[in-house]
């Protein structure tokens, strides 16, 4: 009957939710060991639903064929329960007992007419008696196979997914484990939505033949599937077909392999990393095949470095671009690789294609292959420049020698000539004392020979004061060389001091018939400095004008200040001095004319002996010349004072004091005699 049909499937709701009720009943639990009974239910209710249809349909074969391929679909649909999930045969005729209560209950409330009552019970009972029967049949045929699968299943180290179509039917528990899913969650997903999204190409491909060929090949695959936890896993997947009661399934085993990808990571990044130390070093690399002798490998300097291509190079032999006064001993070399041993600091000389040579250091060490020396990598780096480096320390080295040895030699002269000076002047002060006893003994003589004596006393009295004037700079030097030349500072007017200085040696200048003037723009500067050393100072700048300066020439001493210095010049209208000896005329022992022959005489200390002093003094001293125009020192001194502490405010120095000074500072420079 029809009627019956439509009055169950109208209650499908009702059906369910009473079946649901009997299914958590304790009874329901002992017989079904706690399983999940609402797939259950849900599988037999649509079973139950679909037979009474076909109940209800004319009698006769094609009635029998859908019936049979109903219960064949039943009995596929319910290996996953019997077989793999666990389910008992009993709590499944507990829910078909259950769905066949519910529908008596229905058909008594809704149905009034007698005989038609009877029918749908008819009915009800028969298809209950179809369904208990085929699943008798079925766990019958089951019941052999159904441990062996499961223990294989659960013995097996790989994960394993049953499928139909591309459900999932069964996983094992190592396939959980590599999901990260129950399997009541995997039978609610597709292998889809397990696959990566960068892989889905792969089994998207192949899901059709999988459904429909009957013949289908081992497949293998390798790809990332997505954990339940987030994280992506690699693994390696093969697929076939399998028969299960009498029914074609789909068998999937799947290897962790993410330890096996990280360690292929792992290389791949350690022969990048090797790979971008091979290209990116400085240092020329070769790796050089033992056997053949021949280089294998090198690197974009060594090649840039020998001007050879990659494969002209792999044709070549390390000895080929050796110098030949280096090439022997090679075969040394090689016996200590060969037996295992590291090469270092070997010094070679290379030549590259263009002929050019280069100093080279090389470390070889051999790589061990299966217990021998295959290959041996060499890492040579250009020396070239360290060489010249070290040549040019060597010279250095020889440099330095020499000049302390020079130095040596300078201390030994100085402290010759420090004892020498002091060794004559003991003598010149004996010869001008008595200079001056035979002055006073003379003085009184008018004759003839009287004259004579005196003329004659004048001159040795110069000469002597030309020796004096001599040991006086020798000794000066000395002290500054070992720095033992001391300033008396103390505050002194300085445009007193120079304006003395000048007026005590005016009338022996214009004697020489030279035109001498002294200005200044400022009447009276206090600064500190010592008297004696700027009378040096001023004495030996005159003396150098009047020597250079011909008779009809001009001598000018003038002061101004800037504020902050002092500025000092001495200008002449003499000779001058050529442009190109004038960065050497503030030398020690340096002078203009070297000649014997020359006109003024002079040591070659005095304006070396200036410039230290004017220094000492924080001052500095230019010099501004001209051939055939005359020259100008400009001396500049700083404008300070030191406190009261340092010292008080130095007497005046007065001209009458200075003449033997100014005497022996213009001893260079002769009278008519």
């Amino acid at each position: 009957m029809k009627y019956l049909s439509e009055l169950t499937s109208g209650h499908w709701e009702l059906i369910r939710e009473r079946a649901a009720k009997i299914c958590e009943s304790d009874l329901f639990m002992e017989n079904s060991l706690r399983c999940d009974y609402e797939n259950i239910i849900i599988l037999l209710t649509g079973l139950y639903l679909e037979l009474l249809s076909e109940e209800n349909d004319s009698a006769g074969m094609g009635k029998t064929l859908r019936l049979k391929d109903m219960f064949d679909r039943a009995k596929a649909s319910a290996i996953r329960y019997l077989v793999y999930e666990g389910y008992d045969y009993k709590g499944i005729l507990v829910v078909l007992s259950a769905i066949k209560d519910t529908i008596r209950d229905i058909v008594f409330e809704e149905v009034r007419d007698i005989t038609e009552l009877r029918q749908c019970l008819i009915s009800n009972d028969e298809c209950f008696s179809s369904l208990n029967a085929a699943f008798y049949s079925l766990c019958d045929e089951l019941e052999d196979i159904r441990p062996i699968f499961k223990k294989i299943f659960d013995l097996t180290p790989f994960g394993i997914f049953l499928f139909e179509e591309d459900k999932f039917v069964y996983v094992n528990k190592v396939g959980e484990c590599l999901s990260g899913y129950s399997n009541a969650e995997l039978n609610r997903m597709s292998i889809m939505d397990l696959i990566h999204p960068d892989f889905s190409h792969i089994l998207q491909a192949n899901a059709k033949s999988w459904s429909e060929s009957r013949e289908m090949a081992s497949e293998q695959y390798e790809c990332k599937i997505k954990h339940k936890n987030g994280s992506d896993i690699w693994v390696g997947i093969s697929v076939g077909q399998v028969y299960i009661g009498n029914k074609e399934w789909i068998l999937g085993t799947a290897i962790d392999m993410t330890g096996q990808k990280n360690i292929e990571n792992s290389l791949n990044r350690s022969e990048r990393k090797y790979k971008t130390f091979f290209n990116l070093s400085p240092d020329m690399i070769f790796v050089i095949d033992m056997n053949k002798g021949n280089i294998i490998e090198a690197n974009a300097v060594a090649l840039n470095t020998l001007g050879i291509s990659l494969e002209e190079i792999r044709r070549m032999k390390l000895n080929d671009f050796i110098d030949g006064e280096n090439i022997y001993g090679t075969e040394e070399i090689v016996g200590c690789l060969i037996h295992g041993s590291d090469i270092k600091g070997l010094n070679l000389m290379i030549k590259n294609v263009y002929g050019e040579r280069f100093n080279i250091e090389v470390n070889c060490t051999p790589m061990i292959e299966k217990g021998e020396v295959t290959k041996v990598l060499c890492l040579a780096r250009d020396i070239t420049e360290r060489k010249k480096l070290d040549e040019l320390k060597r010279q250095a080295y020889e440099s330095t020698k020499l000049l302390n040895e020079t130095l040596e030699n300078d201390k030994a002269k100085t402290e010759f000539f420090s004892n020498l000076t002091h060794e004559i002047r003991t003598p010149l002060n004996v010869i001008l004392g008595t200079l001056q006893l035979m002055d006073m003994f003379y003085s009184s003589y008018t004759d003839t020979a009287g004259e004579k004596v005196k003329k004659y006393c004048k001159i040795m009295r110069q000469n002597c004061y030309r020796l004096m004037r001599m040991v006086n700079n020798l000794i000066d030097l000395s002290k500054l060389d070992a720095g033992f030349m001391n300033l008396d500072m103390k505050n002194y007017d300085i445009i007193s001091i120079i304006a003395k200085i000048t007026a005590s040696v005016k009338d022996y200048i214009e004697s020489k018939g030279i035109e001498f003037s002294f200005e200044s723009t400022i009447d009276s500067m206090i600064i500190a400095c010592d008297p004696d050393k700027m009378e040096r100072i001023i004495l030996n700048l005159l003396s150098n004008a009047m020597k250079f300066t011909e008779r009809g020439g001009k001598i000018n001493v003038n002061l101004c200040d800037s504020g902050s210095s002092l500025f000092i010049r001495v200008k002449d209208t003499g000779i001058g001095i050529p442009r190109e000896k004038q960065d050497m005329i503030f030398k020690r022992f340096m002078q203009v004319d070297k000649s014997l022959s020359r006109n003024h005489n002079g040591s070659g200390i005095g304006l070396s002996l200036v410039k230290s002093l004017v220094e000492l003094h924080g001052g500095s001293i230019t010099l501004n010349s001209e051939v055939g125009a005359g020259s100008e020192f400009l001396i500049e001194l700083p404008v300070r004072q030191i406190s009261a502490e340092a010292g008080e405010q130095g007497s005046q120095l007065t001209a009458d004091s200075k003449i033997e000074v100014i005497n022996i500072e213009f001893s260079d420079i002769y009278s008519q005699l």
